[in-house]
């Protein structure tokens, strides 16, 4: 969970990127988004770390106005999304917002949340094949970029973006 002392993890060695390479599986509070999400994903990535946002779709900021991602996305974020939230196992609302992400063309990495095989079984298979119907180019959108972080090549962030919703009435808002 990234928050104010990430950064100081980080250059102390307690926190790290991925394998050998400078891309970060980085995740925020599920609640809300911390007011400073943005200086920290900017203090990483002036160091040469690429964040990955883990599961944005399970994030209520997130559900609650799928355009919000952009944010992220603006700043240079990837971002993965969970196969078990592609599955509904977090909920109809989750799976929504996995759905919005992955047919919006802007979910770089599909992963299992698993900890180990126990509660979480990845299902990862199963969770490919249900966005393949959603979106057909993610398959191989995945493997590239899964290649790519494994050579520890740069992965372009995606240039799709959420549209926001105009909300019925919102003209009667100053």
């Amino acid at each position: 969970m990234l928050d104010r002392y990430s950064l100081e993890y980080y250059k102390s060695g307690r926190i790290g990127c991925i394998g050998n390479t400078d891309y970060m599986l980085v995740e925020f509070p599920m609640i809300d988004m911390p007011e400073d999400a943005m200086d920290i994903i900017y203090e990483l990535q002036i160091r040469g770390v690429h964040p990955i946002l883990a599961h944005p779709e399970r994030y209520r900021y997130i559900i609650g106005n799928p355009s919000k991602i952009n944010e992220f996305l603006n700043e240079g974020c990837l971002l993965q999304v969970n196969t078990g939230s592609i599955k509904g196992i977090f909920g109809k609302k989750v799976k929504n917002t996995a759905r919005i992400l992955i047919k919006s063309g802007i979910s770089s990495f599909i992963a299992s949340d698993a900890h180990s095989m126990g509660g979480r079984c990845p299902g990862i298979s199963t969770a490919i094949e249900m966005a393949s119907e959603i979106d057909r180019g993610i398959c191989g959108r995945v493997e590239k970029n899964c290649e790519k972080l494994l050579e520890n090549q740069l992965i372009d962030p995606p240039d799709n973006r959420i549209k926001e919703k105009k909300r019925i009435f919102s003209f009667f808002r100053a």
